[in-house]
Formats: C-alpha cells, sequence, structure tokens
C-alpha cells in the first residue's frame, strides 16, 4: 500500500491527504496534532472496476500519546464489506503527532475519510478530540 506524509490543510483541523503528492512535510493542525504517516489501501483493479462513483468509507482512530492508532471502528456501516475492511486495516497503520499541553503529548481521536473512486484512493482525516 501507498503511504504518504500530510501534505496539505484543508480547515483548522482537518488534513486533506493526497497519494499523489510526495515528499512533504507533515502539516500541523492548530490544536497540535498532525497526521505523520498515511497508508491507504490497496484496490484491485477488478475491485475498482466495481465501483459507479464514489464509495465513501469513515474509521474513527483512537490515537495513543505515542501516536499510534489503538483502536479502529467504522464511523456507521459500510455499502461494502470489502472497502470497509481494507479501510480499516489502512487507518490501523497511520500514525500521528499526538497534540501536547505543558509539553505532555495526550491521547487524541480522529475520523478518517476515505474515498475509492474507479481511478483513486484518497483520505481525509478530522481529528475530533484532543
Amino acid at each position: 500500500p501507498a503511504a504518504r506524509a500530510n501534505p496539505a490543510m484543508g480547515a483548522p483541523v482537518r488534513a486533506i491527504l493526497r497519494p499523489e503528492e510526495k515528499n512533504l512535510d507533515a502539516a500541523t493542525v492548530s490544536d497540535g496534532g498532525s497526521v505523520l504517516h498515511q497508508v491507504l489501501p490497496d484496490v484491485s483493479a477488478k475491485a475498482r472496476d466495481t465501483i459507479h462513483g464514489t464509495v465513501k468509507i469513515g474509521v474513527r482512530v483512537r490515537v495513543t500519546p505515542a501516536g499510534r492508532v489503538s483502536e479502529a471502528n467504522l464511523e456507521n456501516l459500510a455499502a461494502s464489506k470489502y472497502f470497509a475492511d481494507l479501510s480499516l486495516r489502512a487507518a490501523r497503520q497511520w500514525t500521528f503527532r499526538a497534540p501536547d499541553s505543558d509539553g505532555r503529548n495526550l491521547p487524541s481521536e480522529w475520523l478518517v475519510h476515505f474515498y475509492f473512486t474507479p481511478s483513486a484512493t484518497r483520505a481525509v482525516a478530522e481529528q475530533t478530540t484532543h
């Protein structure tokens, strides 16, 4: 699977991640957390051929103060078990820079949205708690 650093910023707590952008530094969100490493699901050509429009999968991840994913769950029932499973496996491999308070790293929670189209996969991560 492809892995990339977080290349761009959207809203204050949103990190937009595009697989086609390479070698860019992790960007920090306003409250201190950031995506350090993302993994995009490896989708077979056969599975991609079944997509009409966009398949959207949301994964809520809990992140330790060390920046590792400790738990990943689907945000809601997915129409496709295949794409949901790929999304969960990929999200578990992400790493984050934890927000900090007075020099102490804090746990956080993120919502990672995976978007699958016939030609590409992209992910958008939003920090929901810190």
